[in-house]
């Protein structure tokens, strides 16, 4: 990884419609004395502090490797620079909810039985980049189909070995789900179904079997479809659909191999027993609202519910493409009992 690289993986760097040519400079060298090699000094024309909110104009933020070092200050002698006095420049970017795979735009049933794991792969790296060149240094894959073979795992350590350019990634493996739920990739008619995937799991054996199997294949997160989705034929996101026991059950084999849960969760009941059952990320929360604290479990460690919908901002920018129209209509529903649960 090139010094560039590594500055991308430490800042993000914000200008309106510049940002790549930004990024594309090449340091100049600072008079009195001969270039470092492991030290960077950005010259930023406004730095926004992201914890108070200031934002500093004309700062020099010095970078060592892939860490900075001191923010402040002017620029050592014999240090490169890069000049973004024109620009503001804030830490790197934390996608928290992605799936990374394949071709984003493509939401319909059968988008994943028209393309190979290598296909999807390869869109990966594509996507990856897009992120990358926005801003990104990091990325939580939410679970992937397992007909892609673990593409995100490979991925994950291709960036780790240099191999390709991309934000880090914390991966989760298959989306563990009940025959027929929002983690069924198999959408056939009776009498033409697909064999089935380790990512099904109906009963407590077949949970173990399914977590163990995402954390033998190099999963950092286990993903639960705690709830029925918006976006598939065959499930309803106001059901509930793991039990908690089966969901506590994910949790134990998981936490005690050092992984963490994440639970897809759209619908109230299912909400609630997937923090009664420990898991450590709500995904979605979206019919949460009015819910009463008392019927939540204290946790020490708290527990996330991010509550931004990048679907529902797709369906309101029209970006479904190949969506069948009752997956718009579903769509739109969605949004409709988000708005009016507040």
């Amino acid at each position: 990884m090139d010094r560039l690289d590594r500055i991308m993986l430490a800042f993000a760097v914000l200008a309106v419609g510049f940002a790549p040519f930004a990024l594309a400079q090449q340091p100049t060298h600072a008079a009195g004395g001969p270039p470092e090699s492991k030290r960077l000094a950005i010259k930023a024309g406004r730095f926004l502090d992201v914890r108070t909110g200031k934002v500093t104009p004309d700062v020099v933020v010095l970078v060592e490797g892939d860490r900075i070092a001191s923010i402040g200050g002017p620029v050592p002698a014999g240090v490169p620079a890069i000049d973004l006095s024109g620009l503001t420049v804030l830490p790197g970017l934390l996608d928290a909810h992605d799936h990374i795979l394949g071709n984003p735009k493509d939401w319909s049933p059968t988008a994943s039985l028209r393309m190979s794991a290598p296909e999807a792969a390869i869109w990966g790296v594509h996507n990856l980049q897009i992120l990358l060149a926005h801003g990104f240094i990091g990325v939580r894959d939410a679970c992937e189909g397992l007909q892609w073979d673990y593409g995100q795992i490979a991925l994950r350590k291709s960036i780790e070995k240099g191999l390709v350019r991309g934000p880090r990634i914390a991966a989760a493996g298959g989306c563990i789900s009940l025959t027929g739920g929002h983690g069924d990739e198999d959408v056939l008619a009776p009498g033409q179904e697909l064999p089935r995937l380790p990512n099904i799991a109906d009963t407590m054996d077949q949970i173990n079997v399914a977590v163990r199997h995402d954390i033998k294949y190099g999963a950092d997160w286990i993903k639960l479809m705690a709830t029925g989705g918006v976006m598939d034929p065959i499930s309803d996101y106001h059901v509930q659909e793991l039990s908690e026991g089966q969901m506590a059950r994910a949790v134990e084999v998981a936490h005690r191999a050092g992984k963490r849960v994440m639970a897809h969760a759209e619908a109230t009941e299912g909400i609630k027993a997937a923090v009664r059952a420990g898991v450590d990320s709500i995904e979605h929360g979206t019919l949460l609202a009015g819910s009463d604290p008392g019927d939540f479990p204290a946790r020490p460690d708290g527990c996330r519910l991010p509550r931004l919908r990048p679907r529902q901002h797709r369906q309101a920018e029209g970006d479904l493409t190949n969506a069948a129209g009752g997956f718009r209509d579903r769509a739109e529903a969605s949004l409709e009992d988000r708005l009016r649960s507040g």
